[in-house]
């Protein structure tokens, strides 16, 4: 318990450390929000490249899974700010407008997303990337 204590606080004393470095070496005092992100969203996680021909129909496969719980990411082309959208006992419906937002570029990130199968169990969590090509 003290040892992961310990271990969070280093891990957030980094992160301000790194964050504070890059913000005083820019010239501007602006920095590349993708490289920011990915200091702070640096999970890494499988990742499955869709087209964006197909993203009507990804979107139409999304709305129709139910999840226990989840966290969904967009971010990259079309987000500037990454948005998290937490999900419970519910399908993605109230994600439709960032899921139409996506374009090619962007990327939804599901973190330990729990899904609810059609026989009523439970998915193992997962934790997947969809990257819109």
């Amino acid at each position: 318990m003290k040892h992961s204590k310990i271990i969070c606080l280093s891990f957030t004393l980094s992160v301000l450390f790194i964050s504070q470095s890059l913000f005083s070496q820019s010239n501007d005092h602006k920095i590349d929000s993708i490289t920011f992100r990915n200091l702070i969203y640096s999970h890494q996680f499988k990742t499955d490249t869709v087209s964006s021909k197909q993203m009507a129909a990804l979107i139409e496969k999304l709305l129709q899974l139910n999840f226990i719980s989840a966290t969904v990411r967009f971010s990259e082309a079309g987000f500037p700010d990454v948005v998290s959208v937490p999900l419970t006992n519910r399908g993605m419906e109230g994600t439709t407008p960032w899921l139409n937002r996506c374009k090619a570029g962007s990327k939804i990130t599901f973190e330990k997303s729990i899904l609810k199968k059609s026989d009523g169990t439970s998915s193992f969590p997962i934790n997947k990337s969809i990257y819109i090509q």
